[in-house]
């Protein structure tokens, strides 16, 4: 399965959430092209303060020797608020419960029907702009996949 499969399922998984729809919460990809604009959007006044954009994959093998290599696929989910905005909204949710949310959803989430599974990967970390005016929680994500060779 190619990374961006992996990263715009992620994606399409917390889009259609019914819990963060409820709450406003919007979903993009970092590399559709669209990031600066639906993050805009989302976060300026008239938006609902809250997004998460779904990173751009890394990957690390831990097996190159056969023709395909397997290795890990890295992700990382990150919800940003802008509190003086979201908070201000009905049925909001704060960043924390969002990124928590996040992680429910994409922890053992399995990608179609015979692509690799999904778990959190480490310690969800949060951080503050240096206004305090956002703030950012970051969902690591990593699953085991194969870099597949194209066919001719």
């Amino acid at each position: 399965m190619r990374p961006s499969e992996v990263q715009r399922q992620a994606m399409e998984a917390i889009a259609k959430d019914e819990v963060l729809i409820a709450a406003g919460v919007t979903a993009s990809c970092a590399d559709d092209g669209n990031k600066f604009a639906a993050l805009t959007k989302a976060m300026a006044m008239g938006g609902k303060g809250v997004h998460v954009l779904v990173s751009a994959p890394s990957f690390t093998p831990t097996s190159s020797a056969a023709r395909n290599a397997v290795g890990d696929l890295k992700l990382m989910a990150a919800v940003s608020e802008v509190p003086s905005i979201n908070r201000g909204n009905a049925g909001h949710m704060t960043a924390a419960d969002i990124a928590w949310r996040v992680a429910a959803i994409l922890n053992m989430y399995k990608i179609g029907e015979d692509g690799p599974l999904l778990v959190l990967d480490g310690t969800i970390q949060a951080s503050l702009d240096p206004n305090g005016e956002q703030v950012v929680y970051n969902v690591p994500i990593i699953c085991t996949n194969q870099l597949l060779q194209e066919r001719n």
